[in-house]
């Protein structure tokens, strides 16, 4: 049954106590029945400091020289002197090592977490500013389409005042042409000398009597049209139509058809 084999620095160094120090050289000598791997020698203790060494008997061996298994252990017991606390302080150093590697790792992943904190931070605030900077932007275009829809309701207003303008323009113009008439027909009735004796009915007299005129003259000219229309259409012979075609509607009904959208006449 294998047991565990104890390295902690302790149990080497238990292991070490009183080992006579190194290095510890390894010879093969000749006996009387083969050989002997002689590790030492060393001081005696209890003869004075003589020195002494320790064997591994190969008797009989095959090669000669001695067998090889014998030969290894014996060079792996003298190399055992200084190869243990080699072995040793290398576990020592890579036991160090590695607690510093673990110091090393543990601070490493607290920088992790803290890089990681910070990034997340950076993140959210990225986030936020790009929240912001959308806001921004819908905000922005809301005051542009306001400023133009106020800018559009500024010109329509500008427009209807110019129209306004104009409308009052043409209407004081037509108000003044219609008094110049006025004056003019006036001046044709009464005379320039008699203008200052003309009094407001005298005025709606003589507008009157235009209007009559006018309605006049229009009247003589739709029953001319209804003239032509009767008596100057042709067939499509080209002769002219005889006055029985117009069964329904006789020339003089349509003229008086069209007489009738006109006031009654006025007098002259």
């Amino acid at each position: 049954m294998t047991h565990p084999i104890d390295t902690s620095p302790e149990a080497i160094a238990a292991l070490l106590d009183g080992v006579t120090p190194g290095p510890w050289p390894m010879q093969t000598l000749k006996t009387s029945c083969g050989v002997c791997h002689k590790i030492g020698p060393w001081p005696h203790k209890w003869r004075g400091g003589k020195e002494m060494s320790a064997c591994i008997y190969d008797d009989y061996p095959s090669p000669a020289e001695g067998t090889d298994t014998m030969i290894a252990n014996a060079r792996f017991i003298a190399a055992a002197r200084e190869l243990v606390p080699a072995l040793a302080a290398e576990i020592a150093r890579l036991t160090a090592a590695a607690e510093n590697h673990n110091a090393a790792w543990v601070a490493a992943c607290d920088r992790i977490a803290e890089l990681e904190a910070e990034r997340d931070a950076l993140n959210e605030e990225l986030r936020e500013a790009r929240m912001q900077a959308i806001a921004d932007g819908v905000q922005f275009q809301l005051d542009m389409e306001d400023r133009a829809a106020e800018r559009d309701e500024a010109l329509i207003r500008a427009e209807r005042s110019e129209r306004a303008e104009r409308a009052a323009h043409d209407a004081a113009n037509t108000a003044i042409k219609q008094r110049d008439e006025v004056r003019a027909l006036l001046a044709i009735l009464y005379g320039e000398e008699g203008m200052g004796n003309v009094t407001p009915a005298d005025a709606s007299t003589a507008l009157a009597r235009r209007d009559a005129a006018m309605r006049n003259e229009g009247r003589r000219q739709a029953a001319k049209i209804a003239a032509d229309y009767c008596f100057a259409r042709t067939t499509n012979s080209g002769a002219l139509k005889s006055p029985a075609v117009f069964t329904s509607h006789t020339w003089q009904d349509i003229r008086d058809t069209i007489l009738s959208a006109l006031e009654p006449e006025g007098g002259e």
